[in-house]
């Protein structure tokens, strides 16, 4: 799997040869960052894909199985990605009303861990 790679605003770098793609568990992981970056209806070719997330934090969070709830879609979402073959050790936690999503993502290519707050899952909307 080759994939662009992106700057720290997630804009796609140029690139001018094979070899500056990301590739392996790199490029898996790029690919799950652009997924959640992505929210329903934001790509007008697609209106019917992206992620759902801010449409359930407001709500969510105020429940007492809410961070459950949040990262299992989560979970469940980071799973459709191309090259995903599992998401395990997953945790959410709400702590002063902010959620933080942390998960180990498998691949074909290796494993990595990582972590989302609310803070990017609600970017659009600020």
């Amino acid at each position: 799997m080759l994939y662009r790679p992106v700057d720290s605003a997630g804009d796609m770098m140029p690139v001018t040869s094979k070899s500056q793609m990301l590739n392996g568990v790199d490029a898996v992981l790029a690919a799950v960052g652009s997924r959640l970056r992505l929210l329903r209806g934001e790509w007008w070719e697609r209106p019917d894909i992206g992620f759902r997330v801010p449409e359930f934090l407001f709500n969510g969070t105020r429940l007492p199985a809410g961070p459950e709830m949040l990262a299992g879609y989560i979970s469940a979402y980071i799973g459709e990605t191309e090259n995903v073959s599992a998401v395990v050790d997953v945790s959410a936690e709400l702590t002063n009303r902010v959620l933080t999503y942390r998960c180990r993502i498998e691949t074909p290519f290796g494993a990595k861990e990582g972590s989302v707050n609310q803070d990017v899952l609600l970017r659009a909307l600020s």
